[in-house]
Order: C-alpha cells, then structure tokens, then sequence
C-alpha cells in the first residue's frame, strides 16, 4: 500500500473519494470497512497494458 495511502475516508451521502498515488502500473483492490461489519471491495487498473501487464 502506498505511504500516502489514506487509512480513513468520510462517507457523505452514499459518496467518498480519496486521491493517492501508485508508483508501478498493476492491479490494486481496495477493501473498505462499514458499519455493522459491512465490507466492500473495489478493484482498480492502474495504467495496465501490453507492456506493463503483471506477471504471474
């Protein structure tokens, strides 16, 4: 996880939004925390393509 990764986001209105950066191209999921146990995930391509594609 990046050091500017923020560990905290207000929700308003059914909305957050956050802005950090990521150093190496890949595929990042972000897992948030709700009230009452509720989780959700997102995962998100970071400048993926031809020549930047992970290897397994």
């Amino acid at each position: 996880m990046p050091a500017n990764f923020p560990s905290t986001v207000n929700l308003t209105d059914g909305w957050a939004s956050f802005v950090t950066t990521f150093t190496q191209a890949g595929y990042y999921r972000i897992k948030a925390e709700g009230p009452n146990g509720s989780v959700g995930r997102q995962t998100v391509d970071v400048g993926v393509h031809a020549n930047t594609l992970p290897t397994p």
